[in-house]
């Protein structure tokens, strides 16, 4: 019930707000930057997460970056290096 007051004040729906799927074989789909969170969360209720990577490894292009980053940038990115996947949130100015 509180979230459903919280995306009302907000004017959002959860339907439209939420960041997961369940197919009709109910598999459940996540982000992947959600993964560990949704590990946790499955732990502490005494189970385990088994997932299947399906992520297209794509192709590996040969490219350099000839910018400038400053020292938050610079952070961000050693901290995006350290792991497989995440989120990066990164608003402009």
């Amino acid at each position: 019930m509180r979230r459903n007051a919280l995306a009302a004040r907000r004017g959002t729906s959860l339907a439209s707000s939420r960041a997961f799927d369940v197919g009709i074989n109910g598999d459940l789909t996540l982000p992947r930057g959600l993964r560990h969170q949704a590990a946790d969360l499955i732990a502490r209720a005494g189970s385990v997460l088994v997932h299947d990577d399906l992520r297209n490894q794509g192709t590996e292009l040969d490219v350099s970056f000839l910018g400038d980053l400053d020292d938050r940038q610079a952070a961000a990115v050693d901290m995006l290096l350290a792991h497989e996947d995440g989120i990066l949130h990164a608003p402009t100015g």
